[in-house]
């Protein structure tokens, strides 16, 4: 699952020595990128499983209106470093795990046009395991309190019923989400904002990878049966 993340990081080395017009977004960009590379250093010793998914994830820092937030391809994680400033601890590692957790599930690709809805009912399972791992949610995560621990699909089903889908509201954007630019000819755009390719391919070989891993870390303390038991049916 490495492919890819030699190139994304040359890239961001690359055009940080090619353009020097904008110090103070490079500043940011460079010390946002370090508290999200510490923040994996700590998963190494307390959520190991999670530390072992992001090695095959490049962080990409950008500065762009298409993103707004963050967001997944399954190629890198891409995060504005703006939004990042703002985040406390707490928040920037649940939603870098929230990200990761995107891809090993396989998440990024919608079944249908209801993409809006799938990502509710993902980031819905998605925040249910990161309770399981201990995570302390941001009270704007999506999470159904009815369908807690239930999987995705269940999980969609019972939303086309909801009565009030506009109050949730996902932190993340879907990398669909990111394709269309701003209207406004003033909007930033980042030249290391480059989303690669999502197909079947791709989710596949992230669910396989995540199997591999949880049978690596079966029967320990990092791997609630909880869990074990859902990837199990990945």
């Amino acid at each position: 699952m490495k492919n890819g993340v030699v190139t994304h990081l040359a890239s961001y080395v690359a055009r940080k020595r090619g353009d020097v017009r904008d110090k103070e977004s490079w500043a940011l960009k460079d010390e946002q990128l370090a508290l999200w590379e510490a923040d994996r250093r700590v998963w190494s010793d307390e959520v190991p499983l999670n530390a072992d998914l992001a090695a095959s994830l490049p962080l990409i820092p950008v500065i762009d209106d298409r993103l707004v937030t963050a967001t997944t391809d399954g190629h890198a994680l891409y995060f504005d470093a703006r939004f990042s400033a703002t985040l406390d601890t707490a928040s920037r590692r649940y939603l870098q795990a929230h990200l990761l957790w995107h891809c090993a599930f396989g998440y990024l690709l919608p079944d249908d046009p209801e993409h809006a809805l799938w990502h509710l009912a993902w980031d819905h399972e998605i925040n249910s395991l990161l309770l399981q791992q201990g995570y302390a949610l941001p009270s704007s995560s999506v999470l159904f309190f009815a369908k807690v621990t239930r999987p995705a699909n269940e999980v969609y089903d019972w939303l086309l019923t909801h009565p009030a889908l506009e109050q949730e509201l996902p932190t993340d954007r879907l990398w669909q989400e990111c394709l269309t630019s701003p209207s406004s000819r003033h909007a930033r755009r980042d030249a290391d904002f480059r989303l690669g390719t999502v197909d079947r391919r791709l989710t596949e070989s992230w669910r396989a990878h995540t199997r591999m891993l949880a049978n690596d870390y079966r029967c320990t303390q990092h791997l609630p049966i909880p869990i074990a038991k859902r990837l199990r049916d990945l």
